[in-house]
């Protein structure tokens, strides 16, 4: 009988594994006995709100927590990806493969500072890129986007033309030049990855789908900007298994894959079945938003051949995972369900400092006594004139 080769161990570095895919990768990879570092400077880009930020990190961080055993080590940096002090972390780490997943999350972001997000998204990567060569790492597996296809229709393959629009797609492209011109300049193997339409548990409200879900629940307004516009949703722990198989699979060196449902849906039937989840909400089309590429769907036959990237999440079960999520979030359920401030009244008596004084009981006055009247004198006779 064949014995079934064993996984080699490896130590990785996952930019960005407080976030969104990059913590459902951690979990993955401790799931299969990595030894894991994350950099994250968990940041709120300055437009996600604080609170809730806090809420869903604490989450994160918890479940991957959850699953360190004595077997599995990790390390959490609090440190950014263009600090040149890093250098002393991967000289002492020796690190076999870096997920690159830091990075401005999205074009609106970007659109928000784009001189910020250029920093984290073009010097952050030059350093690691730097840090990756000088130091001997195997693989270097960067996070780009399927925004780098620009416009495109259904089935689009890894080497057709890419035609990014708007600073955070053309800045992703870029990163792949990049990352391709340090394997021919100093053979760094790489494996390119694009995402699209990322979905599931732990997000921060600001991706389609899960606005879609908050109007929804608070009676707002679903609102789809271009009804027949598409987008290829791919669950988050697809995509996250898809990066762990393409970073460990000797197929993938120095390949580009899509990592996607690769099954196109309308903005508008999207809307339609998260109304249809919650059970209520008001759809409203507008025209479509001339920041964003008009997409489809993304083929995956590449991914499957190589590693047998399989993304077993429809939609439909996606959504419903994500909504329950969402109704057990002590966060969201104290947004959406906030209680009535009680009252509470201390009694007096348990108050520092505070002596309470009772009023004194009122004594009825007695009625003044009616003054006796003088006894009338009689007057003396007046004197007879002589």
């Amino acid at each position: 009988m064949a014995t079934r080769k064993k996984k080699k161990i490896q130590n990785i570095c996952v930019t960005g594994g407080l976030g969104f895919i990059g913590s459902h990768v951690v979990v993955k990879l401790i799931n299969e006995g990595h030894k894991v570092v994350i950099l994250d400077t968990k940041t709120d880009y300055g437009i996600i709100n604080k609170a809730e930020l806090d809420a869903v990190m604490q989450e994160r961080f918890f479940g991957i927590a959850n699953r360190i055993t004595d077997s599995v080590s990790l390390n959490i940096y609090t440190i950014d990806v263009a600090n040149p002090e890093l250098k002393t972390l991967f000289e002492k780490e020796k690190f076999d493969s870096v997920i690159h997943l830091a990075s401005f999350p999205r074009q609106k972001v970007v659109n928000a500072d784009p001189t910020q997000g250029s920093k984290v998204m073009s010097e952050g990567l030059l350093n690691l890129l730097e840090l990756s060569r000088q130091t001997n790492v195997k693989r270097f597996s960067y996070i780009s986007s399927s925004m780098v296809y620009g416009d495109f229709t259904d089935n689009v393959v890894e080497d057709a033309v890419c035609d990014p629009k708007g600073q955070y797609a053309i800045m992703k492209y870029a990163g792949e030049l990049l990352v391709k011109d340090y394997t021919r300049q100093y053979g760094l193997d790489h494996t390119i990855i694009r995402p699209s339409a990322v979905y599931g548990p732990l997000d921060v409200c600001d991706r389609v789908i899960s606005k879609f879900f908050m109007n929804a629940l608070t009676g707002e307004k679903i609102t789809v900007n271009g009804k027949m516009e598409k987008l290829d949703f791919t669950f988050v722990n697809d995509v996250a298994t898809g990066i762990v198989q393409a970073t460990i699979s000797p197929k993938a060196v120095n390949e580009t894959y899509n990592l996607t449902k690769s099954k196109g849906v309308t903005l508008y039937d999207a809307a339609q079945a998260v109304k249809d989840i919650v059970g209520k909400g008001n759809i409203e089309v507008k025209q479509k938003d001339k920041d964003f590429p008009s997409r489809g769907t993304l083929s995956i036959e590449k991914a499957k051949e190589d590693f047998d990237y399989n993304p077993i999440t429809d939609l439909k079960d996606g959504l419903n995972i994500y909504y329950t999520w969402l109704n057990h979030s002590s966060y969201w359920q104290e947004q959406l369900n906030p209680k009535k401030d009680e009252i509470k009244v201390t009694p007096i008596t348990q108050l520092k400092n505070v002596t309470e004084v009772k009023p004194k009981k009122k004594i009825k006055a007695k009625p003044k006594a009616k003054p006796k009247a003088k006894p009338k004198t009689k007057s003396k006779p007046k004197p007879k004139a002589k």
